[in-house]
C-alpha cells in the first residue's frame, strides 16, 4: 500500500522566526527539524510515495508579502528537485491586510499558473473576519475562476482564556473548533454554493463539523438555505484524517462526509513518526472492519449503490472500496494526478 499524504508541514527557519517575531506560538514552542532529506525518510518509513507541502499556522503571511513569496518560491524550487514525490500548496497573503484583497489575487494568479502550486493554503479565519465575509468576495471569485483546490488549516482564536488547564495551546482544542467555525461560516454565507468550481479540504476530519452538523442545517432557513441545500453544501468539503483516525471519530465523519471525499493527512512532523504509525494502523482497521454511524444519512453510500449494507449499518465491500481510497485515489481524482489526469477535479 503505498500512501499520498496531503496534509505534510514544511519548516524554514524565515518562516519560524517571523511568527515568533510576531508573539505567536502558532507554530509550535518546539520545532522540529526539517529539511526535504529529513522529510522523505520519515515518507519512505511510512509508505509514503507522495507528500503536500505546506506551512502550519499561522502561515508566511505573519511575516508580510515579501515572506508570502520568498516562502513559495523555496516550496516551489523544493519541489521542482522532487517532483516525483512533493506537491505543493502555496501559501497567500493575509486577505485582511491594508494592502486589501489586490495582493491576494496576484500571489494565487502567480502561485496557480506560473509556480504551477498544486492548490493554495487558507487559514480559517484572518484577524476578526471568517472566510465568508462579504469583503472576501473579490477572492473567492479568484479562487473560483482559477479552480483552485484549498487546503484550510485553522488558525489561532480569540479565547479567554487563551490556555486550557493554563498550559495547553490552541491546537487541542481551539484548532477544530476553528475549523468549524470556518465550515460553517462558508455554508451559512453561501460561499459553498456560490462557487462551486472551488474544492476545499477541511484539516483533522472537520474539526467537530460532524459532530455539529445537525445543529447546522437546523439553522439553514434563518439564511436563506433549505436543509437539503445546506446538507448538500457541507458534503461538498473534502477532509483529511490527520490526528482523526479514531473509531468516534471515523464513525462521526463518514456518516456525513462522502468516503470518496476523505484524503490521508499525518500533520507530521508536529505528529511524531509513531503517532503517524498508529494512525495509519488505526485508519486501516476501521477501513477493514466497515464501521459505520447512521448520522444523518449516507446518500452517497447507500443500499441502492451497495456501498452501505443497511440490515447490518455497515459498508459493503463497495463501500469499503471506496473509503480505502483514502489512502491514495482519492487525492489522485481530486487533483487529476495519475489515471485521473486530464479528466479535471
Amino acid at each position: 500500500m503505498s500512501i499520498i499524504d496531503t496534509h505534510l508541514h514544511i519548516i524554514t527557519p524565515d518562516f519560524i522566526e517571523a511568527v515568533r517575531s510576531a508573539g505567536s506560538d502558532a507554530a509550535g514552542l518546539i520545532v522540529p527539524p526539517w529539511s526535504p532529506e529529513i522529510a522523505l525518510s520519515f515518507m519512505n518509513s511510512r509508505n509514503i510515495e507522495k507528500g503536500i507541502l505546506s506551512y502550519t499556522s499561522p502561515g508566511p503571511k505573519v511575516g508580510g508579502n515579501a515572506l508570502v513569496r520568498r516562502t513559495n518560491e523555496k516550496l516551489r524550487d523544493i519541489v521542482g528537485e522532487h517532483k516525483e514525490r512533493f506537491g505543493w500548496f502555496a501559501s497567500l497573503p493575509d486577505w485582511d491586510s491594508p494592502d486589501g484583497v489586490d495582493a491576494v489575487l496576484e500571489e494565487a494568479e502567480w502561485a496557480m499558473k506560473e509556480a504551477r502550486a498544486d492548490g493554495l493554503s487558507i487559514m480559517t479565519s484572518y484577524n476578526d473576519k471568517l472566510p465568508g465575509h462579504e469583503d472576501f468576495l473579490p477572492i473567492w471569485e479568484k479562487l473560483n475562476e482559477l479552480r483552485a483546490v484549498l487546503f484550510m488549516h485553522p488558525s489561532e482564536i480569540a479565547v479567554i482564556p487563551r490556555l486550557i488547564a493554563s498550559k495547553v495551546a490552541q491546537p487541542l482544542v481551539d484548532y477544530p473548533l476553528a475549523t468549524t467555525r470556518a465550515a460553517a461560516d462558508l455554508v451559512l454565507t453561501k460561499t459553498m454554493s456560490r462557487f462551486t468550481n472551488v474544492k476545499i479540504i477541511l484539516s483533522h476530519a472537520g474539526g467537530t463539523l460532524p459532530y455539529l452538523t445537525e445543529r447546522i442545517i437546523t439553522l439553514s432557513p434563518l439564511f436563506q438555505l433549505s436543509k437539503e441545500e445546506c446538507r448538500r453544501d457541507i458534503q461538498r468539503f473534502y477532509t483529511d484524517t490527520a490526528l482523526s483516525t479514531s473509531k468516534s471519530q471515523l464513525m462521526a465523519l463518514t456518516s456525513i462526509i462522502p468516503p470518496t471525499h476523505i484524503l490521508y493527512g499525518s500533520d507530521w512532523p508536529y505528529v511524531s513518526a509513531s503517532a503517524v504509525q498508529d494512525g495509519v494502523e488505526e485508519l486501516g482497521a476501521y477501513i477493514k472492519g466497515g464501521c459505520f454511524c447512521g448520522g444523518m444519512g449516507h446518500p452517497h453510500v447507500n443500499a441502492a449503490s451497495g456501498g452501505l449494507d443497511e440490515d447490518k449499518g455497515e459498508f459493503s465491500e463497495s463501500g469499503r472500496k471506496e473509503l480505502a481510497g483514502v489512502w491514495r485515489d482519492n487525492t489522485e481524482r481530486l487533483f487529476g494526478w495519475g489515471k485521473y489526469a486530464g479528466a479535471g477535479n
